[in-house]
């Protein structure tokens, strides 16, 4: 049977796999439908994806090291430009051809919000718009990724339900809210999200206040949920004093367990 993070159709779709800040001078590792990934940055400091194996004898090329956007294997030392194309077989000479079969298949990548996108396959899509990130009146937080033991679809499942505020979120925003959900209307969103709409009251902790702005003890919360697919999601919230809150949820499928 085929496993959720191999259908091929999840092949074809963007991913965030680390963010920009994360990849610097070294190589780095990341997993990405089951698939071992290397991370690095070329001379001209653009990202470049490929699979983590070496051609050779598929030693994980994350373990080795970069120089002016060359990626050495830490096995035998071959030698990879930018491109995928190997450029050195130290065990042959100098000059010994090297035959297709040692160069890389590199994957689609782009950096977009701070963060970077791996497609593995033929871009069916793009990636998710958020057209705030343009908007000098938005600040962008990058608040670092987490491992969740739980499969992608579960967790966009979990962003995508909002009947579980008063029950889960009873510390902080939760805790003001009714436990019966309001009819909802699934429906186009803006930037091509697909979703709905809602009002809520919420909870202001002290602890809240100054992502609020308010002190007051429960704020009204006029919000979204919407989807991009395959696994995408983003949660819109305006407060009655014109403060807006962007929430970008990037459910990236590791397998189909984490």
């Amino acid at each position: 049977m085929t496993t959720f993070v191999h259908r091929s159709a999840m092949r074809t779709a963007w991913y965030m796999v680390a963010e920009s800040a994360d990849v610097d001078a070294d190589p780095v590792p990341v997993q990405l439908l089951g698939d071992r990934i290397v991370l690095w940055r070329g001379p001209d400091g653009v990202v470049i994806a490929a699979p983590d194996r070496c051609p050779h004898r598929e030693a994980p090329l994350s373990t080795g090291a970069v120089a002016e956007g060359v990626l050495t294997c830490p096995y035998h030392g071959w030698r990879f430009a930018t491109s995928g194309r190997c450029i050195e077989v130290p065990s042959s000479g100098p000059d010994a051809a090297i035959a297709p079969a040692a160069h890389l298949g590199c994957l689609h990548v782009q950096e977009r919000y701070g963060l970077v996108w791996v497609c593995p396959g033929q871009p069916a899509t793009d990636i998710p718009t958020v057209s705030h990130d343009d908007n000098p009146a938005f600040r962008r937080i990058n608040s670092g990724i987490q491992h969740w033991s739980v499969s992608a679809p579960r967790m966009v499942d979990n962003f995508m339900d909002i009947s579980h505020f008063p029950w889960v979120h009873t510390g902080t925003f939760g805790g003001a809210q009714s436990p019966v959900v309001p009819h909802i209307d699934m429906e186009p969103l803006d930037d091509g999200w697909f979703g709905y709409s809602y009002e809520v009251e919420a909870r202001n902790p002290a602890s809240a206040a100054a992502t609020t702005g308010s002190d007051e003890a429960v704020v009204h919360r006029k919000m979204s949920t919407g989807f991009h697919l395959p696994t995408s999601t983003r949660s819109t919230i305006a407060y009655a004093d014109g403060l807006e809150h962007i929430l970008l949820l990037c459910n990236t499928p590791i397998d189909d367990t984490n």
